[in-house]
């Protein structure tokens, strides 16, 4: 019974970390499109207000580009498809997936975790090692598109946007402001709020356990966010002479609830 349980450990320990090598060596796919609001059906205007109903970021604001990204492809003829997200987790990495034309990246908190502890995202990682690691995937970004535009021609795309793992917050509503503050000086074009109680754990390390606060602190949570986000804005405003358009970075709302329904088989596909 010991040698079995230690096997079964052994075992979960060796899929989680070949887990973690998938994520590593491999892009993610997602729908950044959902991240706004539903394109208009009628026809698009000349500054793109009808297809992307939001005030146009500030060109010196990181969700420039992913505005921009957007807005492309809702004005292409592959609009009904989703935008492929590559999920990094080093600057390394990140060049990578630039150097190849990814549209957008994403730095996970599973890939940080993995890459830099060599474990499941636990919650063990913090804001520091978040924000030390935005700002060297945004510097590296910003630095390849840099040389790309100084060694072949001044046209060369802009750097793909930044989405960031903002975990919950790290921590209630106190916590939160710190959160999006750092991240967005750190770069980030948008930043991911989860509904997962803190601390939390990835939805794979967790598997069975996994535990979501209700709906009301969900929400909370987001518009706490959106308030830090606000705030900080009008805060770099005052320092600022250039009146942008916009508020900054993003906020993505996450959840965990259809997982955690399918646990007790509330719901199926």
């Amino acid at each position: 019974g010991r040698q079995a349980s230690r096997c079964r450990l052994r075992c979960r320990w060796q899929l989680m970390l070949a887990l973690a090598a998938a994520v590593l060596i491999s892009s993610k796919f997602t729908c950044v499109s959902s991240l706004s609001t539903q394109p208009s059906s009628s026809s698009s205007s000349t500054d793109g207000s009808t297809i992307m109903p939001m005030p146009r970021p500030s060109p010196q604001s990181a969700s420039h580009a992913l505005y921009s990204t957007i807005l492309q492809h809702r004005s292409s003829a592959q609009s009904s498809s989703a935008i492929p997200l590559a999920g990094v987790h080093d600057a390394l990495s990140a060049k990578i997936f630039a150097h190849h034309g990814a549209p957008a990246l994403f730095l996970s908190g599973f890939g940080v975790s993995a890459s830099l502890l060599g474990i499941p995202d636990a919650g063990m990682t913090n804001l520091v090692e978040m924000e030390m690691m935005t700002r060297n995937v945004y510097s590296a970004v910003r630095g390849l598109s840099s040389s790309t535009a100084t060694n072949q021609d001044a046209s060369s795309p802009p750097p793909p946007p930044l989405i960031v793992d903002g975990d919950t917050g790290y921590g209630g509503a106190s916590n939160m402001l710190r959160t999006i503050s750092t991240l967005s000086r750190a770069g980030a074009a948008a930043i991911s709020i989860e509904d997962q109680i803190f601390p939390k754990k990835c939805t794979i390390a967790a598997g069975s356990k996994i535990q979501i606060v209700n709906r009301e602190e969900a929400v909370e949570r987001v518009r706490g966010a959106i308030g830090a986000r606000d705030l900080y804005y009008e805060q770099q405003q005052q320092h600022s002479n250039e009146l942008t358009s916009g508020k900054g970075t993003w906020i993505v709302a996450r959840t965990d609830c259809r997982l955690k329904r399918h646990q007790f088989g509330y719901y199926s596909t």
